[in-house]
């Protein structure tokens, strides 16, 4: 889960991700716009990224397998938040435990 942190996450801000839809019929290129950490303490790390896309396929919210140059293929679950003029906005969540 290291390589799921929002300090790698932080690192990739502005860069490609394909998602590939969960019957792997379609790939979508999604921009990491942002990520936001909204805790951290010696236990816990919260944070959330938004990613931007086109305005079609939208895709709804579900699992998707995120393939990334530097970050490798992950399964995330991924929500639409709202369609703006220069495309869709995605969000994901984390909340995990530290060891």
């Amino acid at each position: 889960m290291e390589e799921l942190s929002y300090a790698a996450f932080l690192e990739q801000v502005n860069t490609t991700f394909t998602i590939v839809s969960p019957d792997s019929t379609q790939s979508v290129e999604l921009t990491l716009i942002e990520a936001v950490q909204t805790l951290r303490d010696e236990r816990h790390e919260n944070f959330s990224l938004m990613f931007q896309g086109p305005l079609q396929p939208q895709l709804p919210q579900g699992n998707y397998r995120f393939v990334h140059e530097q970050m490798g293929e992950h399964i995330m679950f991924m929500v639409p938040v709202g369609q703006r003029q220069d495309g869709m906005r995605y969000e994901i969540i984390f909340s995990r435990m530290l060891t």
